[in-house]
């Protein structure tokens, strides 16, 4: 695998300084399946599904982005 050179940047991000890489600041919902899951409900945890609240919950404990590209439980909105 081909390491390349990407900028790395550094912002707030829910008031805590991460780094990443420039070019995916803001993309997280465009590549997470979550975000065109039936199963996700951000406003309302308790309907939330299972597996996107413990990553929510990994992803606040570590101040990370987690996306999910692959799940057994993905429910198509259309």
């Amino acid at each position: 695998m081909n390491k390349q050179n990407k900028e790395i940047v550094t912002y707030l991000h829910h008031n805590n300084r991460v780094f990443v890489m420039e070019q995916n600041i803001g993309k997280h919902r465009e590549y997470c399946l979550c975000w065109q899951c039936a199963n996700l409900h951000p406003d309302c945890r308790d309907e939330n599904c299972r597996i996107a609240n413990v990553l929510f919950e990994i992803a606040c404990a570590f101040s990370i982005v987690i996306p999910v590209w692959e799940c057994p439980e993905f429910r198509s909105t259309k």
